[in-house]
C-alpha cells in the first residue's frame, strides 16, 4: 500500500469545499437544510471529484496499487461476469460516519460530518458483478481497516514476494490484507506481472538499473506513477540488500 498525503490546498479539497460553500450559502439566503443536505449522498460533484483524486493519487488505486486512469480499460475482465471501474472510498465507511455525527448529538444531512472529509476520501478500484472476483473496496464493505493508504505505517505494512504475494507484517496488516482481499488471485497476478515488466531479469539485475528504477517508481514529482510502483519499489531494494550482503561475504 503507497502512503497518500492529503494536502488541504489540493483541487481535490478545493471541490469538496466548494460544494459545501454552496450549500451553506443557500441555507444562509433562507433555504432550508432539508433541501441543502451537507451529506455524501447529496454531493453533486462525483465525477469530477473522482477524477481530481486519481489524479493526485498518480493514477492508482488507493488500495490495491492498479491503475485507475487510461490503464483501467486495459484490464478488461477475460469474462462478461464482471468489470472494473473507478469509485469513490470512504477509509471511514459511510455508515460509521452517520453514526459517529449521530453520537455527538449531530443529525445527518444538517450538520456537516466525516462523509464529506477530504482526509476520508480517496479513489480506489471497483469490482462489479461476479462475488469470486470481488476485492479492494468492494469486499471491505463497511468492515473497519486496521491500516489505511493516509496512515505512513501502511508503506511497512505488508511484503510483497517476487510471484506477486502478499504478507503481513503485524496482526493489523494481515486483518486489512483479509477485509481488503488484497491476497486475491487476480492481485497477485497482477503483481507479479508489473514485477517481471519490469525486473525481467530479477534478482541479477545490475545495481544502477536497480537504483535508477527505484528512483522512478518513488518519485512523487512524476504525474502518474507506474502501476504497483510500490510493490516493485520493494522488490528492487531486497534485490539491492541481497547484492550488498553477497558484498560482504
Amino acid at each position: 500500500m503507497r502512503y497518500l498525503r492529503k494536502p488541504p490546498e489540493s483541487e481535490a479539497a478545493a471541490c469538496i469545499r466548494g460544494f459545501i460553500g454552496e450549500q451553506s450559502a443557500g441555507r444562509a439566503s433562507g433555504i432550508p437544510w432539508e433541501e441543502l443536505r451537507l451529506d455524501y449522498g447529496s454531493f453533486t460533484r462525483t465525477s469530477q471529484l473522482r477524477d481530481l483524486l486519481i489524479e493526485e493519487q498518480k493514477g492508482l488505486c488507493a488500495y490495491t496499487g492498479a491503475g485507475l486512469d487510461h490503464r483501467l480499460v486495459k484490464r478488461a475482465p477475460s469474462r462478461d461476469d464482471y468489470s472494473y471501474k473507478p469509485h469513490i472510498e470512504h477509509l471511514t465507511s459511510q455508515r460509521q460516519c452517520r453514526e459517529e455525527l449521530e453520537a455527538q448529538g449531530g443529525v445527518v444531512g444538517r450538520d456537516l460530518g466525516q462523509d464529506l472529509s477530504y482526509s476520508n476520501l480517496v479513489a480506489a478500484l471497483e469490482v462489479v458483478g461476479t462475488a469470486s472476483e470481488h476485492f479492494g473496496a468492494v469486499s471491505r464493505s463497511d468492515r473497519p481497516l486496521p491500516i489505511i493508504p493516509t496512515n505512513p505505517a501502511c508503506s511497512t505494512a505488508f511484503l510483497y514476494a517476487e510471484t506477486g504475494e502478499i504478507l503481513g507484517t503485524c496482526a493489523d496488516a494481515n486483518a486489512t490484507i483479509r477485509n481488503l482481499r488484497l491476497d486475491h488471485q487476480t492481485l497477485n497476478g497482477w503483481r507479479s506481472g508489473a514485477i517481471q515488466g519490469l525486473l525481467p531479469l530479477g534478482a541479477r539485475t545490475p545495481r544502477a538499473t536497480l537504483e535508477a528504477l527505484i528512483e522512478v517508481l518513488e518519485d512523487e514529482a512524476r504525474p502518474s506513477l507506474p502501476e504497483f510502483s510500490f510493490v516493485v519499489a520493494q522488490i528492487a531494494r531486497a534485490f539491492l540488500s541481497i547484492k550488498d550482503r553477497s558484498q560482504d561475504l
